[in-house]
């Protein structure tokens, strides 16, 4: 059995946004999975992702009238414990690919029936089987890429037989780009033909990595000098925690929410900042962790306290299939907000994670405390509950890839300042259940860092 749903239309806003993922493995080209191994965790970053070829592209749509990527969804439903297509199925396969396409995205989902473990594998055994016959239908395999999710992502409750068989499916979405309105140039937002008067874009690959394409004319000036001498000093990329902590920015959201960093961007220098002639900038990424596609949001910048946090915005974001390297990609005119961020949200549903209690002696008096998770390119505030205990988050077991900084004053007036301090260094104490910290353990903890 199987549905379409078309989705995707024309969209007002000022940005246009869209990362593209791609890892290419060398052991084992063609081969397309989003979770590479079905016994793994998805829970844990994946420390296997550039075996895989991964190819996920995503676009926001904010404050620009453009003219957007369209997508259908044909859902196949199985029978239990089931990962074969049906003839039908296959019928209208056909005519879901015979037309108007530029990418499939594959999902597999189960029911809750069996182990997780054992609907991680049937799930990838579903999508597996989809793609299976897309090869045949002679579609290349570097414009498909699957997902798998066993029972995490169902359609509907699984509280009966009826919303089970829902749940037993392979969504396949399928991407691509109708012809712009003849207003647009009818090749979307950066006309590729010249047209009166117009110029042609160019597209230079600056310094840092950034590839931008523009029309020579419609830029500020010294902005377009910048592009001339392949100088990236107007797009500050931040992609890691260093950077973070020069750049006074935490991952703390103004919802409370703490978040894995996938990019950050900051424009600096762009004068007038609104401009009358969008133009497209490429920022290269890095990062990778297995996660569903619609757990990775989008933020803008805001002021608190002196340090930028994130403010999310409500943006639809769509997966499409290229090939190409990562990117996320950006094409606007209006560069006044001072920063844009890319992240997942830490929390249970991509990441195993436990919140612990640091409570001080109240002798202390505690200041510029911030947490660091290494391996999630998280740097945040933790929240402080009552007038001496901070909560933190971290990942369930990994004590020592979560980094603590901060100063204390005792009464007589000494300061402590602690900088990479492993939480596996604190002393737990099981009868409170917290990280209990004295001024004579901090004069211990002070040593052993030294040494360290």
């Amino acid at each position: 059995m199987a549905a379409v749903v078309r989705a995707g239309q024309a969209s007002v806003g000022f940005w246009l946004l869209s990362c593209t993922f791609i890892f290419q493995s060398a052991a084992e080209p063609g081969r397309q999975l989003v979770n590479s191994q079905p016994s793994q965790s998805p829970n844990v970053v994946s420390r296997n992702f550039m075996r895989d070829t991964l190819t996920i592209s995503f676009f926001i749509f904010i404050s620009f009238i453009s003219y957007g990527q369209k997508h259908d969804t044909l859902t196949i439903l199985f029978n239990n414990n089931n990962y074969d297509i049906t003839q039908a199925d296959k019928s209208r396969i056909d005519s879901f690919t015979k037309y108007e396409w530029n990418s499939f995205l594959i999902n597999g989902h189960t029911d809750d029936i069996f182990t997780s473990t054992y609907n991680e594998t049937l799930s990838k055994k579903r999508a597996e089987s989809v793609r299976s016959y897309l090869l045949k239908l002679s579609i290349d395999t570097l414009k498909i890429a699957i997902n798998y999710f066993g029972e995490r992502s169902p359609k509907l409750l699984n509280i009966s037989e009826e919303n089970r068989s829902k749940n037993r499916r392979v969504e396949v979405v399928k991407e691509y780009q109708p012809a712009a309105p003849a207003h647009l140039g009818g090749g979307g937002l950066i006309s590729s033909s010249s047209t009166s008067g117009a110029s042609k874009p160019v597209t230079t690959t600056l310094k840092n990595g950034i590839i931008v394409t523009y029309k020579q004319g419609t830029i500020p000036i010294s902005l377009e000098n910048n592009f001339k001498n392949n100088s990236g000093e107007n797009f500050n990329l931040i992609t890691n925690v260093s950077a973070m902590q020069a750049n006074s920015i935490l991952t703390n959201t103004t919802s409370g929410s703490k978040l894995a960093s996938l990019l950050i961007c900051c424009f600096d220098k762009i004068e007038p900042c609104k401009l009358d002639t969008p133009f497209t900038i490429k920022f290269p990424i890095s990062n990778a962790v297995i996660c569903p596609l619609d757990k990775i949001k989008f933020f803008f910048s805001k002021i608190e306290d002196g340090k930028k946090i994130w403010q999310e915005q409500s943006k639809d974001i769509y997966p499409e299939i290229v090939d190409g390297k990562l990117y996320i990609s950006l094409t606007g005119t209006d560069f006044c907000d001072n920063c844009i961020n890319f992240d997942y949200v830490i929390e249970p549903d991509c990441f195993d994670t436990e919140n612990s209690i640091i409570e001080f002696d109240k002798s202390l008096t505690v200041s510029n405390f911030y947490v660091t998770l290494k391996g999630l390119n998280s740097l945040y505030s933790p929240k402080k509950q009552g007038d001496k205990n901070f909560e933190i988050l971290h990942i369930t077991k990994q004590l020592d890839n979560t980094i603590l900084d901060f100063s204390v004053v005792d009464k007589k007036g000494n300061v402590f300042d602690f900088k990479q301090l492993k939480l596996s260094k604190l002393k737990f104490d099981t009868k409170k259940s917290n990280y209990f910290i004295t001024r004579r353990m901090l004069k211990k903890l002070k040593l052993l860092n030294s040494v360290e």
